[in-house]
């Protein structure tokens, strides 16, 4: 009992210490890296829903600010005539809304954006504290608590993300909340609180990104797929619960009715409204062939995912096979790994799928970005943080062969060494594997530091 509660408290301990790492990083960036990714039409956006007192934005009269100090902390503004690019669903921005940060008096928009991203941040707590409750719940060994934890918070770029405004701390609520129902939905669980959780998260998603809401709902359509197919009955998905829970859907259901009666389309693109398009005449165009761009765009998702790509690209190294970078990379190719070879899992229903989710909307995201290069040049759209909202589940995934891992290797290498050998062998490599995403990382940080401070 002693040695269970000690267990219980080190986990916490962990949880509670990288929770902290990951504060201190958000508000430096916050403080001193200034400018983030779209920050501008983000806050905009926002501002207009609170100019207009409304739900579902109308995307072209939605404009940007004017005067607008991203690094201060409150500034005066008037909006311009400037059509705001953004065309993402509105719960993020409701969100911020009702935080606060945003007020109104005419036409005169009042802005304090330190508010603002300190809405944001609370975001990315709770979000991590969700993350955190699953590992909490799922993993309860030490070594891969803290490997879990430090997965978690060491992409160099999500702490970047989290420090500023733009609605992936969103995404992330979304998926996983969807993850905890289609967790309890595969211990057997099918009570309401499992179908409220999964509408949640599907609903939440739609009104908060399309990506997110295309991996969800691949996931979820195999889930009902795969359990009808394993228990030759509708009935176990399609339930009085089940029919009780539609109810949730019919917000997004309504959004995505109204972007297609208004625009012809579920995503808005603002440059069939004036927004101007880029183009690079094709003499001047460094890429030919859809095999050299496929090699750039996985080059662009790999460089981002190790380092800050924003208003500023802080490298570690040019060699993404180093050091710096091994461990990020090992994340990378953990997820495929995995679909590949762990068959046995009690989670598999929701890794595997949530997986294909993912790839399928990687391969979307690509023919879209290469239709966008051959028609105009756009070389753009293919940045790892809209793919962050899935850290959880696919740290969650490599963590959970912790106990199987060294089951199979005490098979493959009793005859040469202990069980206890083995068991230290493993710990260690873990142990070796964290320590090198807290290294890269930390690089990272310091060389902003060195920046800024």
């Amino acid at each position: 009992m002693k040695t269970a509660m000690k267990n219980n408290i080190i986990r916490v301990l962990i949880y509670v210490c990288v929770l902290i790492s990951f504060i201190i990083k958000m508000n430096f960036y916050s403080d001193h890296f200034g400018y983030f990714n779209d920050e501008l039409a983000h806050v905009s956006y926002v501002a207009y829903l609170e100019a207009n007192d409304e739900i579902y934005p109308e995307f072209r009269n939605m404009t940007l600010l004017s005067n607008c100090d991203l690094n201060g902390k409150e500034s005066t503004c008037t909006f311009n005539e400037t059509l705001n690019w953004l065309g993402h669903p509105p719960l993020y921005y409701e969100v911020m809304r009702l935080m606060g940060g945003v007020s109104c008096d005419g036409d005169v928009i009042t802005v304090d954006m330190h508010q603002l991203r300190t809405n944001t941040h609370i975001l990315a707590c709770i979000a991590l504290g969700l993350a955190f409750f699953i590992g909490y719940k799922k993993i309860k060994r030490i070594v891969p608590t803290l490997v879990y934890a430090v997965m978690l918070v060491s992409v160099p770029m999500f702490s970047v993300v989290s420090a500023g405004l733009n609605n992936d701390t969103m995404s992330y609520i979304c998926v996983l909340i969807y993850a905890l129902g289609i967790m309890r939905f595969s211990e057997g669980k099918r009570d309401f609180g499992t179908y409220t959780l999964i509408a949640a998260g599907i609903t939440m998603s739609g009104l908060t990104k399309l990506t997110t809401l295309i991996i969800i709902v691949v996931s979820a359509l195999i889930v009902v797929g795969v359990t009808i197919f394993k228990e030759k009955s509708a009935k176990c998905i399609f339930n009085k619960k089940f029919i009780i829970s539609l109810v949730f859907y019919i917000p997004v259901i309504i959004y995505y009715i109204m972007m297609l009666k208004n625009y012809g389309s579920v995503q808005f693109t603002a440059t069939k409204y004036g927004y101007p398009a880029v183009f690079v005449p094709e003499d001047q165009r460094g890429i030919h062939g859809i095999f050299h761009y496929f090699i750039e765009y996985v080059n662009m998702y790999l460089i981002t995912w190790c380092n800050v790509s924003s208003h500023y690209t802080v490298v570690k190294t040019q060699y993404l096979l180093s050091v710096e970078n091994i461990g990020l990379m090992i994340m990378v190719v953990s997820p495929f790994v995995l679909f590949l070879f762990n068959r046995k899992n009690k989670n598999k229903l929701l890794f595997n799928s949530v997986f294909i989710g993912y790839v399928i909307t990687m391969a979307i995201n690509f023919v879209t970005c290469y239709s966008a290069y051959t028609s105009r040049g756009y070389f753009g759209g293919m940045h790892s943080r809209y793919y962050y909202c899935l850290l959880p589940v696919f740290s969650l995934w490599l963590c959970s062969i912790y106990g199987k891992t060294k089951k199979f290797l005490t098979n493959k290498l009793e005859t040469y060494f202990s069980e206890k050998s083995i068991s230290i062998g493993v710990d260690v490599a873990l142990l070796v594997f964290a320590s090198l995403l807290v290294y890269g990382d930390f690089l990272v940080f310091l060389k902003i530091n060195t920046m800024y401070i």
